[in-house]
């Protein structure tokens, strides 16, 4: 069952991962897809995460949405009170790790 999809790799892997930190096994697919954008259509060659059991499908969900979430959300760090943005797990000003 397709999951979640991006037009860039790097990110259906980081769900890939945020999944596999949970226990829930998937398969990335169109990996190698990019190269023949302009003979199919962009969409169709995107990278998509596939899950191996559907009935883990509404928890990968709640885990893909939490994630959404936090990288939109800024937040101000505890070291330095430097404003990083949301995906940003790092102060960019001094290295201090985001605490939640």
């Amino acid at each position: 069952m397709l999951i979640y999809t991006h037009p860039l790799l790097y990110q259906v892997v980081n769900v890939q991962n945020l999944l596999s930190l949970h226990h829930i096994k998937t398969v990335v697919r169109n990996e190698y897809a990019a190269g023949a954008t302009g003979d199919l259509s962009a969409n169709e060659t995107w990278a998509e995460l596939w899950l191996q059991d559907e009935r883990d499908q509404s928890r990968a969900q709640q885990l893909i949405a939490q994630m959404d979430e936090q990288s939109r959300e800024e937040w101000f760090c505890s070291q330095c009170g430097e404003k990083n943005s949301g995906s940003f797990e790092v102060c960019w000003q001094c290295q201090a790790e985001r605490r939640l």
